[in-house]
């Protein structure tokens, strides 16, 4: 896990290039992103599209999207079905 951990901080570098208002921790390869919608939709797709190079792949269906809106709503045209979109009140937060 540890190798592999560092294999993928090329990766995480990458990302933070391309969107350098996002917020990410990392731990092995479980990446969480806080920011702006726009800057997070910019964020997935660096590593979506970097990410094979790495040996990382993005999973949509393990991807929680929270908002901070009490009726968050799913925009720049990622379908609803991709992703779980909650709000705080929604998690008990």
């Amino acid at each position: 896990m540890g190798m592999y951990a560092l294999s993928v901080v090329p990766l995480i570098k990458l990302s933070e290039k391309a969107e350098s208002q996002v917020c990410q921790v990392w731990y092995a390869d479980d990446g969480t992103g806080v920011g702006k919608l726009t800057q997070l939709k910019g964020w997935w797709d660096t590593l979506a599209s970097k990410g094979p190079n790495h040996g990382y792949y993005t999973n949509a269906r393990k991807t929680v999207s929270r908002s901070t809106k009490r009726k968050p709503k799913p925009s720049l045209q990622i379908p609803a079905s991709r992703f779980k979109l909650t709000a705080p009140h929604l998690m008990g937060a």
